[in-house]
């Protein structure tokens, strides 16, 4: 079974948002963006993409769970997510996200 799954939903002000959540406790939610969110706790690229997973607190709601290496499990779960959110989303239909691949410069190949 997958550790992740993703979905869309709305945020508070109405708007689509497309979410990667963890299927086991804490159930930490992510929110996928194209620009980091200011004053989130992590904003995790996810591999040559202008894409973040960003931290959308947890299933119930946006806590953190209060116990001994919280942010060491926040930090770990949330590259896991960027890593697999490229291998099982972007990799299974590449051409969805071509916008957002990073783009490398010619220029600085020939060197």
């Amino acid at each position: 079974m997958n550790p992740y799954i993703t979905f869309r939903d709305k945020d508070d002000e109405g708007n689509l948002k497309y979410y990667i959540l963890q299927r086991e406790f804490p159930h930490y939610c992510g929110v996928i963006v194209t620009i980091p969110i200011e004053g989130a706790i992590i904003n995790e690229a996810i591999p040559g993409y202008n894409m973040w997973v960003s931290f959308s607190g947890v299933l119930r709601g946006n806590y953190i769970p209060d116990y001994r290496n919280t942010m060491d499990e926040i930090l770990s779960v949330y590259s896991n997510m960027a890593a697999w959110f490229w291998a099982e989303r972007i990799q299974e239909n590449p051409k969805k996200y071509e916008k957002f691949k990073i783009q490398r410069n010619a220029a600085s190949n020939d060197k």
